[in-house]
């Protein structure tokens, strides 16, 4: 375990069957036990960017578990659309540790991490609360769709495993296919991926269905206008679906990076803090401070 200003971290390997997802849990000082919150990062990226997020809940007194999705990074497996489950399997893995409070756990996840924290809560009822981060949509795949290489990719896409940042990303145009890999590349993200299963699993459970008939608990969906990778008119729709209690925080000149960057991941944490530990123990923290 190394120790940090406020809190440590020790590594983490959860099994989930067919993969060892690997990352870090940050704690509180303190005996606990305590509120607790998971943290996804998006897709071809790694857990290193929600790093800072989780080091600034547990200085505020929240355990909070960071790793490589399946495919990524660290972890074991490939990814081919099933993260959901895994997400439910470090939901019951988290709970089960002595140093959590197994009825305060909230889900924070960006883009595809914002998507399987979604579609996880819908069916976790014991999760307490929920923020989203420019979540991957449903239609992110037909969006290919607007020219000949995206139609060529979704008819018939890769079924075998590609280990990115080694080749090209199909479906994509040069620009965008070179800057995902130049981001890939300079941040030393590894991504193991089957396409074809991915897209054909990917709405075998629609966002919108997900926030409708999920749990009653506090969701926070935040997005920024100018996103490009996954349009801000989804999450608006996903808002107007929802069952309350849900809030949607519009970033107006935000891209799709901009949830988790410094500004903005200070007020959605806030709200979370609120919502895991209660308005008082938030007020008198910041009082303190």
């Amino acid at each position: 375990m190394e120790p940090m200003e406020g809190f440590t971290c020790r590594e983490t390997a959860i099994d989930v069957g067919d993969a060892v997802l690997r990352g870090e849990i940050y704690l509180p000082a303190g005996k606990g036990p305590f509120p607790a919150a998971i943290l996804l990062h998006g897709m071809a990226a790694g857990r290193k960017i929600m790093r800072p997020a989780a080091q600034e809940l547990a200085a505020r007194g929240i355990a909070a578990l960071i790793y490589d999705l399946r495919g990524h990074g660290d972890s074991g497996g490939v990814y081919a659309g099933q993260g959901a489950e895994d997400v439910r399997k470090s939901i019951h893995w988290l709970a089960a540790q002595p140093f959590v409070m197994a009825d305060r756990i909230g889900l924070v996840g960006h883009s595809l991490g914002g998507r399987l924290v979604l579609i996880a809560a819908a069916q976790e009822p014991c999760v307490a609360a929920v923020v989203a981060l420019a979540p991957a949509p449903d239609l992110l795949f037909q969006d290919l769709a607007k020219d000949e290489e995206g139609r060529q990719f979704l008819a018939n896409p890769p079924r075998e495993v590609i280990h990115y940042p080694g080749t090209e990303v199909p479906g994509a145009n040069n620009w965008d296919g070179w800057r995902l890999i130049q981001n890939m590349r300079l941040n030393g993200y590894r991504m193991s991926i089957i396409w074809a299963d991915t897209i054909a699993t990917w709405n075998a459970f629609p966002l919108e269905k997900a926030v409708r008939f999920r749990p009653p608990r506090p969701l926070l969906l935040v997005h920024g206008v100018l996103d490009q990778a996954a349009p801000y008119r989804y999450t608006w729709r996903l808002a107007r679906a929802a069952c309350p209690p849900c809030k949607l925080w519009t970033l107006p000149f935000g891209i799709h990076s901009t949830p988790y960057g410094r500004q903005a991941r200070r007020q959605w944490i806030r709200w979370l803090d609120r919502h895991l530990r209660g308005a008082q123990a938030v007020m008198g923290r910041e009082e303190a401070a």
